[in-house]
């Protein structure tokens, strides 16, 4: 396996090494790791979502309020968000949302969803700002090896 790793040395005033850290990409190393045994066998829930013209700093301070409380919910291991680049691939489909975001779930997927359903009808959550309400996507995923067959 390779991977990028960068050593740093604190030496004393003798010129000897006093510390030595190592830090490396540990997400690339996971996701190699995931790999040789077959991928991530987590599934996931995909959020794809527009703000409003104008107004991304307020629809970005909403959701980092809305992360925390999705990530209460039991089931849910965390989030990554991600946005679209102004600049995509010559000749490909314009990214159908500017905002994505992958849920990492565990347990039983359908009793996660039910209650992140639940939760958003009782008023639980902080309300929805400056989203373009038309534009909220939801899907949940199972993983699947390259040639499709489920990752058990």
């Amino acid at each position: 396996m390779e991977f990028q790793a960068v050593d740093v040395f604190d030496f004393d005033d003798e010129y000897r090494i006093k510390r030595l850290v190592s830090v490396y990409d540990s997400h690339l190393v996971r996701s190699r790791l995931q790999a040789a045994r077959g991928g991530d066998h987590r599934h996931v829930l995909i959020s794809q979502i527009d703000h409003k013209d104008g107004e991304e700093q307020a629809f970005n301070e909403w959701f980092a309020r809305h992360a925390e409380e999705v990530c209460a919910v039991p089931g849910v291991q965390d989030i990554q968000r991600y946005r679209a680049l102004d600049q995509q691939a010559p000749g490909a489909a314009p990214p159908l949302r500017r905002w994505l975001a992958v849920y990492h779930l565990k347990g039983d997927v359908p009793a996660v969803l039910e209650e992140l359903v639940r939760r958003r009808a009782d008023g639980e959550w902080s309300p929805r700002v400056s989203i373009v309400d038309e534009t909220i996507s939801m899907a949940a995923y199972e993983p699947v090896k390259t040639n499709g067959e489920p990752i058990r």
